[in-house]
This record gives structure tokens, C-alpha cells and sequence, in this order.
């Protein structure tokens, strides 16, 4: 595959998981690297608050290329699991909000993305699989994303099954957000998610994701006492107070922005 990301010039960077000529969308580790540069660049770049994954109509990402990964040479094959292995933690672990554009098949290492990301749209013809048990592997760095996302049992589950889930069942599941009927109502949902996502102040969706990772195996006193120490600690901001301040006054908060999609351009 390949993947490009043409605007990062604005809050939203939309990162494209695009088909390679005359194939489909699989995991190359031309396309890992490519992904490793953009993510690497989104970390350091302070005007980006939201990035989001664009699969090709009809398939988000069906997985490792299986003709490639079986001709390349071992240390290539370990630097794409190694690379790989980082795209996932560092979209799990990014500052910005990471949203999945799914409208198609989302397969191993595909639902791996999917897995990683914090917001899920996905359109009804959308299909989540792991196939990889049929092979003989196991989708060993998917399943702690999608242990965290959809429980342990589940899962194990999905993994065992060796079967796809239609998308309203990934919604059941919890692996799936936001269903849609098409890619039409897709780009409609996404602009809504984005809407919000640019009134939130930027720092307090890190911290947030953050705060609940942190949290998750805590007990329940520790875990509330954990959120009053972070409480003191906001409130106790000069620009919180600010904010606050803002907002009853009906001022527009600062870090307020909007989302502004490309316009293609048109022959005179």
C-alpha cells in the first residue's frame, strides 16, 4: 500500500491508505515506512490536533502482504513487524485524537489500525476479521488494542472464529463507533466528529487518553483519588480559569477551530 497525507497544514491531517498499482490495500513495509514518517512528523507538529485513517472505497486495509512478506529477506520481514509494531503504539499513544474512516474490509492487520484508533466510523458494507489463525499465526500485536477496545473474551473470540463480523455487529462488539449506510453519510459523520473534536482544548484530550490508561488497573479509590489530584491540578491553571471565565461569558474559547476540507480543483 501506500500512504500519503497531502494537507498538514491544518489541524486535521488526513493520512490515506491507498492501493498499490493493480493491488489491494495490504501492509508493505514501503507503506510502514511511509506511515512511520507521517505519524513521526505529526508528533512534533503543534498544529495538529486530529489525524485521521483513510482506507480506499470498499477496503480500509485487508492486512500484510502475504506474496511480499513470504519473498522478502528475514531482517526485512522483522523491520516491518518492528515498524508495525511502532504505527500501532504511537497512533494508540498519539496526543491527537485518531478516527478510522473504515468503508470495507478491515482484516488482520488492518483491524490492528482500526483497533489503535480512538474514534470509529465505519460505513455497513464494512467487514472486521482475523484471519490470521487459518495460517497458523496470530494476531499477537493486534489483540492487546483489540483486548482493550472490545474485552479479553471477545477477542479471543473474533481471533478464533477465523470468520469476518459484518460491521453491525463490530458495532455490538464495541469495535465500531459510528455506523453509517454509505460512503456519503461516512464523510457527513466524520465533518460531525471533527466539529467536536476542534472545541476540545487539545492538551486535555492527551491528557485524557493518558488518564484512562493509567487508571485502568487501579482500584476504585485509587482511581478516584488519582482524578482529584488531576482535578486540583486543572483547576489551578491560569488559562482553565481563563477558559472557564470565556465560557460564561459567552466568549469563544481559543483553541476553538474548524475544519476546512481541501476543495479539488476545477478546470476554468
Amino acid at each position: 500500500m501506500k500512504v500519503c497525507c497531502e494537507d498538514q497544514s491544518g489541524p486535521v491531517w488526513r493520512v490515506a491508505l491507498l492501493p498499490d498499482e493493480g493491488q489491494d490495500v495490504t501492509i508493505t513495509l514501503s507503506g510502514l515506512e511511509q506511515l512511520d514518517i507521517i505519524l513521526s512528523t505529526a508528533a512534533e507538529a503543534a498544529s495538529c490536533r486530529v489525524i485521521v485513517l483513510d482506507g480506499a472505497p470498499g477496503c480500509f486495509c485487508r492486512g500484510m502482504d502475504l506474496q511480499s512478506a513470504s519473498d522478502l529477506p528475514e531482517a526485512e520481514r522483522q523491520e516491518g513487524s518492528r515498524l508495525y509494531a511502532e504505527s500501532l503504539c504511537r497512533l494508540r499513544e498519539a496526543r491527537q485524537l485518531i478516527v478510522a474512516a473504515v468503508d470495507g474490509d478491515a482484516l488482520a492487520g488492518g483491524l490492528g489500525l482500526v483497533a489503535a484508533a480512538d474514534v470509529v466510523i465505519a460505513t455497513e458494507r464494512s467487514i472486521f476479521g482475523l484471519p490470521e489463525l487459518m495460517l497458523g499465526l496470530l494476531p499477537a500485536m493486534v489483540l492487546p488494542l483489540l483486548m482493550e477496545r472490545i474485552g479479553r473474551h471477545q477477542a479471543r473470540r473474533l481471533a478464533l472464529g477465523a470468520v469476518s463480523v459484518a460491521a453491525p455487529r463490530a458495532l455490538s462488539l464495541g469495535l465500531v463507533d459510528e455506523l453509517v449506510e454509505d460512503a456519503e453519510q461516512l464523510e457527513r459523520k466524520l465533518r460531525s466528529v471533527l466539529k467536536s473534536a476542534l472545541r476540545v482544548q487539545p492538551d486535555a484530550v492527551a491528557e485524557l487518553k493518558r488518564f484512562t490508561t493509567e487508571i485502568a488497573f487501579m482500584t476504585l479509590r485509587d482511581a478516584v483519588a488519582a482524578g482529584k489530584a488531576l482535578t486540583d491540578e486543572r483547576l489551578s491553571r491560569p488559562e482553565t480559569l481563563a477558559a472557564i471565565d470565556d465560557f460564561l461569558s459567552g466568549e469563544p474559547l481559543p483553541w476553538l477551530d474548524r475544519y476546512r476540507p481541501a476543495r479539488p480543483n476545477r478546470k476554468p
